[in-house]
């Protein structure tokens, strides 16, 4: 995403402020910066569990018939001489 920075007003307990910001002095960042991290941390986490939680809900293992071609396929690859494009999840969604 870009490079500015938008504000935001975020109100805490006057404690809850306080363990905040001395728990940043003790790790040498500023509040903004911990909060931040700590708020993109939660997001990407959510993201992910939530990718797991599709995943696991509307796709299932493979056969052995297939898992046995994977493995096959898996024995013969050369990542030298055999070109593939690689797929995102976003291509698959999309299609």
């Amino acid at each position: 995403m870009g490079k500015t920075l938008s504000r935001h007003n975020i109100l805490f307990l006057d404690d809850e402020y306080l363990e905040i910001k001395d728990y940043c002095k003790k790790i040498g960042i500023s509040v903004s910066q911990f909060i931040r991290e700590i708020a993109i941390t939660k997001v990407r986490e959510s993201e992910d569990k939530n990718l797991l939680n599709f995943i696991n809900q509307n796709c299932s293992f493979v056969d052995a018939v297939e898992q046995e071609e994977i493995e096959i396929f898996m024995e013969s690859y050369n990542r030298d001489e055999d070109e593939f494009t690689e797929v995102t999840l976003d291509d698959i969604l999309q299609g």
